[in-house]
């Protein structure tokens, strides 16, 4: 029955043939493969479409950006900016194009232009404001303290022959609204 067995089988050489064959036509067919086939990109886990999603609100999501988002629109969005990256377009581009079907909104980071121009300059100019009170302020109080203080001085003994008249005249008057006033007051 051995010699049987040894019959049916192929010669020594044709073995080794068939294999090394075998494994050239792999060889080749994974070469071909590689080089045809489209480089496939994980929006997760690709940097490049980390680097635009981050930039961009999720819709769904409160203050999270596309990258950060587990919605699955956020999902959807990610695998439209890689597949947009793939296409050969620019950071700007995939933005503007996100910012004409969800307006300005989506973008995380808005531009510096327009009204938000104004939101944008509105802190800096409320801070140089207060800076230029501050600096009224300070001044006022150093031109105050610098001034010299009026001391009041002395009067002499009022001669009665020397312009009392006029001393008497406002006294007089002094008195007369004191009574007026004691007489309202009660």
């Amino acid at each position: 029955m051995r010699r049987a067995l040894s019959e049916r089988q192929a010669p020594r050489g044709a073995g080794i043939g068939l294999a090394a064959s075998t494994l050239a036509t792999l060889l080749l067919l994974l070469a071909l493969g590689t080089a045809l086939a489209q480089p496939i990109t994980d929006p997760d886990t690709d940097p490049r479409v980390r680097e635009v999603a981050k930039d961009l609100q999720c819709p769904v999501c409160q203050n999270l950006s596309v990258a950060d988002s587990p919605s699955g629109l956020a999902k959807d969005m990610r695998a439209l900016i890689a597949k947009q990256l793939d296409e050969g377009q620019t950071r700007e581009q995939i933005e503007q194009y996100f910012v004409e079907r969800y307006g300005e909104g989506i973008l995380l980071r808005p531009s510096h232009r327009g009204f938000t121009g104004l939101v944008w300059l509105g802190p800096w100019l409320a801070l140089g404001l207060g800076l230029v009170l501050v600096a009224l302020t300070l001044r006022r109080l150093a031109a105050r303290r610098a001034a010299p203080t009026i001391q009041p001085v002395a009067r002499p003994e009022a001669d009665p022959a020397a312009g009392s008249g006029e001393t008497d005249r406002y006294e007089r008057q002094l008195e007369a609204e004191l009574a007026r006033y004691r007489e309202r007051v009660g």
